[in-house]
């Protein structure tokens, strides 16, 4: 009994950050272009995500032409309609070149911006990265931090 005790709480704690996020690859079969990605799941607790693509001209080529990410706010939140003036920290230093662009549609809201490769690495191997939006300060989890690794490692 005591095994299966130790083998479920393992278990939970390897599925624990797993459960955070997914990391995907699709292919369209009409343009023949893919899409690898990292998307946190919407987890209402969850806080801020960051969601990250990498786009492929074709799908069989060996690096992606471009990247560009998503920083969704949680459901709830104040809308940023009238005020969406953005502000990055990476490791404490600013990052400007992650300043992003405001789209609302409906209820949800999010912030897109192009990326290039360097800047996902300086993400990737960052303690932290936070945002402000107008007097709205957050920081980007530790599972979206991992799944901007994954997402580099799997677009190699």
């Amino acid at each position: 009994m005591r095994f299966v005790s130790v083998f479920a709480l393992i278990t939970c704690a390897l599925a624990g950050p797993a459960l955070a996020g997914q990391i995907s690859e699709k292919v369209d079969r009409f343009k023949g272009t893919k899409t690898v990605s990292w998307e946190s799941f919407k987890d209402p607790g969850r806080g801020y995500s960051l969601n990250v693509y990498a786009h492929f001209a074709k799908s069989n080529n060996p690096k992606p032409f471009g990247y560009y990410a998503l920083l969704v706010p949680p459901p709830g939140t104040a809308s940023f309609t009238d005020c969406h003036q953005n502000d990055w920290l990476i490791d404490g230093a600013p990052a400007p070149e992650l300043a992003s662009a405001y789209r609302a549609s409906g209820n949800s809201q999010m912030f897109r911006v192009e990326l290039g490769r360097s800047t996902l690495e300086k993400i990737a191997s960052a303690k932290s990265v936070e945002v402000k939006i107008c007097n709205t300060e957050a920081e980007i989890s530790g599972a979206d931090i991992a799944g901007v690794r994954q997402l580099l490692h799997a677009t190699e």
